[in-house]
């Protein structure tokens, strides 16, 4: 091959390698054959195949775009049709957002069921302690009313007056107050040897309040436990642990009690005592060793259960007046013709509104009469 062929060859592969457009199977064939005729590449020969590296051509219409996926089939048969082994676990759906609701329904279903049964307990609870309550109350009211019967009316030897209109007129009996009160007495020494707390006996003619009261070493005891020790969440009638032997060594004499909503305990207290005919004519009766006692209404209200309302001690005479004054002045209700004064000794009932522990219903009484030795 003479010089000039062979720089024409390698004039002619230096272009094909530039432009990369001369098909190896071109460039294999001249190689091949170099005594074969010099021929310049046809149009067709320099078109170079496309190779997977090379852009996509550009048409007219701009680029190719793959087509959009048309919407899987939501049915029941195509969703179950496009199942694999790994959506299905322990023989049922793995975790999705059905079976998450399910189990929280679960779990909801369960807490409603709990909370049911704690409110039925709670319930049967409460309704069976009122009735526990009733039935210890009422044994020993009869035990205390000599078997159940109603006290007759005893007249003291050498008057014409009966027991209760001696004790209105404030009058004393030498003899003690006759067979009544020995028989009261007796009865309150009974119950003394079933509870050494005993401290007396209250009633309230036309309530339900006729129970046992007792004094416990505090004011939390007798909260929740019977005038028996047992247990029970209509508690006790009793007086403040501060309350001194005798009647008339106790300026205020606090006496407590649930308010039961069937009316037991001092539960009637604040449907009663918020009317003024009844708060007039009612009287409030306490027994004890020492003596009978009755009071009379002066003052009913809701005091706050933090106030001074079941103060038990004062300084002076002025404290104790300026105490009666606030009481009188705070009351829902005025007695007729009726006021305490730096001489009365007075008993203070309390218990619960109804509403909450923020307040009390309080009904004070000022000692009006009494019969003792």
């Amino acid at each position: 091959m003479s010089s000039r062929k062979k720089k024409k060859k390698n004039v002619k592969k230096n272009i094909a390698a530039a432009a990369g457009s001369v098909p190896e199977k071109i460039a294999e064939e001249n190689s091949g054959d170099p005594s074969g005729p010099e021929a310049e590449p046809s149009a067709e020969e320099t078109v170079s195949e496309p190779s997977a590296t090379d852009p996509e051509p550009e048409t007219d219409n701009g680029p190719e775009t793959e087509p959009e996926p048309e919407p899987e089939d939501d049915g029941y048969d195509a969703v179950l049709s496009r199942l694999t082994s790994a959506d299905i676990k322990d023989g049922g759906f793995t975790s999705s957002p059905r079976k998450r609701g399910g189990v929280f329904s679960l779990i909801l279903y369960f807490v409603f069921i709990g909370v049911f049964a704690v409110s039925a307990f709670l319930l049967a609870k409460n309704i069976y302690a009122k009735y526990r309550g009733g039935q210890i109350y009422d044994e020993i009211a009869d035990f205390f009313e000599d078997g159940g019967e109603e006290r007759t009316a005893y007249r003291i030897p050498g008057t014409t007056l009966t027991l209760e209109e001696l004790i209105k007129k404030g009058g004393q009996s030498s003899a003690g107050g006759g067979e009544e009160l020995a028989r009261i007495r007796a009865s309150l020494a009974s119950l003394s040897q079933t509870n050494p707390d005993t401290y007396g006996w209250i009633t309230i003619p036309g309530t339900v309040v006729n129970y046992p009261v007792v004094r416990g070493a505090d004011n939390d005891w007798y909260l929740d436990h019977a005038y028996t020790g047992d247990s029970l969440p209509v508690g006790s009638i009793f007086a403040d642990f501060r309350t001194a032997d005798s009647v008339f060594d106790n300026a205020n004499l606090v006496i407590y009690g649930h308010n039961v909503n069937d009316g037991s305990m001092f539960g009637s207290l604040s449907d009663l005592f918020v009317d003024q005919e009844f708060f007039d004519a009612c009287r409030i009766y306490l027994y004890t060793p020492e003596g009978i006692f009755v009071y009379r209404p002066f003052s009913v209200h809701e005091p706050a259960e933090d106030s001074d309302f079941i103060k038990t001690w004062f300084s002076d005479t002025d404290d104790y007046l300026a105490f009666l004054k606030w009481l009188t002045d705070d009351s829902f209700l005025k007695a007729t013709d009726f006021a305490p004064d730096e001489t009365s000794r007075i008993i203070t009932l309390s218990t619960c509104t109804g509403r909450g522990h923020e307040q009390r219903f309080a009904v004070h009484a000022a000692l009006e009469s009494f019969v003792t030795d």
